[in-house]
């Protein structure tokens, strides 16, 4: 009864992590009325980075068992950064890809990542029971008519880009199953965050600026705080 107890309350917790980024998709899209996408990706990360580690602290000086030297071998930390370059390359071409398709193709199309996660398990070896295929295929058609509305328009390059980074989520989803005890779970998504802040600060050097022009935009704020705390901290942490 307790693991039967254990398995519904992560699945709980599990599918509040899916509507908070189901809902994401929305607020990205709108920021991108006001800045790039590069620049975009690096406060997000910025700002979950910032939030994850005054977290990490206070609870550090509250809880003695949870002291900074506590929280992660050398292979979480690894694994860690690994998360980090995954992520942000999956944040930068979800976020670029999403400037040039429809917020519910893009979310469509992410979706696929339950996908990947399997067959990326084949490659390593594992095997998965038949029923595991069958449940995909129904959640892939259920999901087309969710996000579509059963019409498909042509397929473009920034849909490629959806795609690649649903292949990426699915990447850090088995990435993370590794994982065991090997780190802290708020540990490892503040090492994710900051490794993929870093990362994104380059193309938004190289294609963008730092423009500070999207503070005056309410909605673009509200963007920002939405998915920097609520889909990153929150919902990755979940």
């Amino acid at each position: 009864m307790k693991k039967h107890t254990h398995f519904a309350f992560g699945d709980v917790i599990l599918l509040a992590a899916s509507l908070i980024w189901g809902t994401a998709f929305l607020f990205q899209s709108i920021a991108m009325e006001d800045m790039g996408p590069y620049l975009f990706v690096t406060v997000r990360g910025l700002l979950a980075s910032v939030v994850l580690a005054a977290i990490i602290l206070v609870r550090a000086l509250v809880m003695p068992r949870k002291r900074l030297d506590k929280l992660g071998t050398k292979k979480g930390y690894q694994l860690a950064m690994m998360g980090g370059i995954i992520l942000a390359l999956a944040m930068i071409t979800q976020q670029v890809g999403i400037v040039g398709t429809t917020t519910g193709k893009a979310g469509f199309i992410t979706t696929l990542y339950i996908m990947f996660v399997p067959l990326i398990g084949v490659v390593f070896k594992k095997q998965y029971p038949m029923q595991t295929w069958i449940a995909l295929l129904i959640g892939l058609v259920g999901f087309f008519f969710l996000s579509t509305n059963g019409t498909w328009t042509a397929i473009n390059g920034y849909d490629g880009l959806i795609l690649l980074t649903a292949f990426l989520y699915g990447a850090q989803i088995y990435l993370i199953d590794q994982l065991k005890t090997s780190i802290d779970s708020l540990m490892f998504s503040f090492v994710q965050f900051f490794v993929a802040t870093l990362i994104s600060v380059f193309p938004t050097l190289l294609f963008e600026s730092f423009d500070s022009s999207f503070l005056s935009s309410i909605d673009a704020i509200i963007s920002i705080i939405y998915v920097g705390i609520v889909s990153s901290v929150m919902a990755y942490f979940l």
